[in-house]
C-alpha cells in the first residue's frame, strides 16, 4: 500500500504491523521528523526542555513525532502545534475516543496532526500495547530525542535499547544539569552503540516530503 508510512515499512519490513488505523493528514508521514520521547513522571526541567526542542523543531518546519501519553509526549506535542509545527502520534490509546475530543479534532482538521495506530481503533490502553507501539515512535522519525528515562525500567527505556541494537535511527539523549539520572546512563548506552549523543535537538536528513513555504 503507497499509503503506509514508508519509514516504518523499511525499517521494520517483514516486522511492520499490517494495518495502521489513522486520522488526520497522512502527508504529514513525509515530513521530516524527530520523535521526542520520555517518561510519564518527568520533572519540571524535562517538561520544560521537551517544550523547548519541540518549538525548535517547529521552528525548523521538522515534525515533531510522539506516542501522545502523559509527559513529556504531551508536552512535546503541545509545544510544537501551539508553535504552528505539526505532530505525527503513534498512540496506544483509543483512537476513536482521542478523535473525539474537542482539541484534537481541530489539530486534525488544520492538518497539525496525524494519529495512528496498530490497535483496534476502539482498543483501550494497556501497558502491552504501549510497549509494542514504541518501535513504531522511533521508525516513524529520523532521529530521536531521549528527555527523561528511568534507568532499567519502563517504555522509554526498553524502546531507546530496542532502537539502539537495532541501529533504527540515531539517538540523542537531553543530559543536561537538571536530567534525570537514567538519561547519563541512557547516554552512555547510545555512545557505547555509536549513536549520537548531543544535550541539543537533532538535524535530521533531507526530507522525502517537505511543507510549503
Amino acid at each position: 500500500d503507497d499509503a503506509y508510512p514508508t519509514r516504518i515499512k523499511q525499517r521494520l519490513s517483514l516486522k511492520a504491523p499490517p494495518v495502521l488505523f489513522g486520522s488526520g493528514a497522512r502527508e504529514l508521514l513525509g515530513e521530516r521528523a524527530v520523535a521526542v520521547v520520555g517518561s510519564r513522571d518527568a520533572n519540571d526541567a524535562a517538561l520544560n526542555a521537551a517544550r523547548a526542542i519541540a518549538e525548535q523543531l517547529a521552528r525548523e518546519r521538522v515534525a515533531v513525532v510522539s506516542g501522545g501519553a502523559r509527559g513529556v509526549d504531551r508536552a512535546g506535542m503541545d509545544a510544537a502545534t501551539r508553535s504552528g509545527g505539526v505532530v505525527v502520534g503513534f498512540v496506544a490509546d483509543s483512537l476513536t475516543r482521542l478523535t473525539q475530543q474537542p482539541e484534537t479534532r481541530r489539530l486534525l482538521v488544520d492538518e497539525q496532526l496525524v494519529l495512528l495506530t496498530p490497535f483496534a481503533p476502539d482498543a483501550r490502553f494497556t501497558v502491552g500495547n504501549a510497549m509494542s507501539r514504541n518501535k513504531l515512535i522511533y521508525c516513524g522519525a529520523d532521529a530521536a530525542v531521549v528527555v527523561a528515562t528511568t534507568q532499567g525500567s519502563g517504555g522509554t527505556w526498553s524502546g531507546a535499547i530496542e532502537t539502539l541494537r537495532s541501529r533504527w535511527v540515531p539517538i540523542w539523549v537531553w543530559v543536561q544539569e537538571a536530567a534525570p539520572a537514567g538519561n547519563r546512563s541512557r547516554s552512555r548506552e547510545a555512545s557505547s552503540k555509536r549513536h549520537l549523543v548531543s544535550p541539543g535537538p537533532a538535524r535530521v536528513p533531507a526530507p522525502t516530503a517537505r511543507r510549503g513555504a
